[in-house]
């Protein structure tokens, strides 16, 4: 062999070069593949912790006046929705439903004691009277508002 085929010659990768590609090749995969199933866990735990099982909430039978006498219902505005409830608190929370990429959340409102609820979508009001200390959630998906009995948010 010539000289210049000796400096020409390319170096045999050793043991530490193949284990860095490999490295390099392993770690181009794995980080985004992890980043996505901590996306998928993460939307996953949250439907899973917002997703409230229990009976209908009752329709109202006692109007505002005849619960709270002269005191005006706490009302707020979320996901489109108008909310008004008469004692307790509230915690909202938009809720992935569907793929990783769908972006349209159903949104969660959970009460604590509201006793009397309103809520108005597009116009609709609904009443309901979920009863004195008891807890409510009320969920909206494509416009429609469902609510159940029962939550685990507390004051």
């Amino acid at each position: 062999m010539s000289i210049a085929a000796e400096i020409v010659r390319k170096p045999r990768r050793g043991a530490t070069g193949t284990f860095m590609v490999a490295s390099v090749v392993f770690l181009t995969a794995a980080v985004p593949l992890g980043a996505l199933y901590a996306l998928w866990s993460h939307k996953q735990g949250m439907k899973d912790a917002w997703t409230i099982r229990g009976p209908a909430c009752p329709a109202a039978t006692h109007s505002w006046k005849e619960i709270a006498l002269h005191r005006d219902p706490h009302r707020f505005s979320y996901g489109g929705a108008t909310f008004g409830y008469l004692f307790g608190a509230a915690d909202c929370a938009s809720i992935p439903q569907h793929g990783a990429f769908d972006r349209k959340p159903d949104f969660v409102c959970q009460f604590t004691e509201p006793t009397r609820l309103s809520v108005t979508v597009g116009g609709r009001t609904q009443e309901l009277e979920p009863g004195y200390r008891r807890p409510a959630t009320v969920t909206l998906h494509d416009g429609q508002t469902a609510c159940v009995l029962g939550g685990w948010f507390r004051e």
